[in-house]
């Protein structure tokens, strides 16, 4: 395997891993699956980012679970490979309102990149609070639209 292939493997991973927690039950449920790749526009992209997911899972009153330290530190005494080929601190959030949606974040693997998954128990509305967050997040981020996983190729 490819060492980019590997990396994304990881990434993955560790993706699906930030979801920990939630029952079978709430994850089988989601009907509709989004992906996303985020490139930051600003300086203050990042920054930004964690005050909006703060703020909108407060809003929600959605549980927000952030494992970015602690993947770090897990990446760290293992040595890996994945913690040198991701840019700057790692991110691993995920933002989950079980009746309605989940939101991951994570930047495992990615140089610049930021990777977005949004699950919907429903149909996803144009209309929904999630859409809002998105409109936010796109004053700071590039948001494309993709199929299968955000890869670093393209760089943005």
């Amino acid at each position: 395997m490819r060492p980019v292939g590997k990396t994304a493997t990881i990434a993955i991973l560790f993706f699906l891993a930030a979801s920990c927690g939630q029952s079978n039950e709430a994850r089988d449920s989601m009907r509709t699956k989004d992906a996303y790749s985020l490139c930051p526009m600003h300086d203050d992209s990042r920054r930004k980012l964690y005050e909006l997911v703060r703020d909108f899972s407060n809003q929600q009153q959605a549980r927000l679970i952030d494992r970015g330290a602690e993947a770090q530190q897990e990446l760290f005494e293992l040595k890996s490979k994945v913690l040198r080929d991701t840019g700057g601190e790692i991110i691993l959030l995920t933002i989950e309102k079980p009746e309605e949606f989940r939101i991951s974040i994570t930047n495992l693997g990615l140089r610049e990149k930021i990777a977005l998954a949004i699950g919907f128990r429903g149909e996803s509305r144009e209309d929904s609070p999630v859409g809002g967050f998105m409109d936010d997040l796109s004053r700071f981020w590039r948001i494309e639209r993709v199929d299968g996983g955000v890869t670093n190729d393209p760089p943005c």
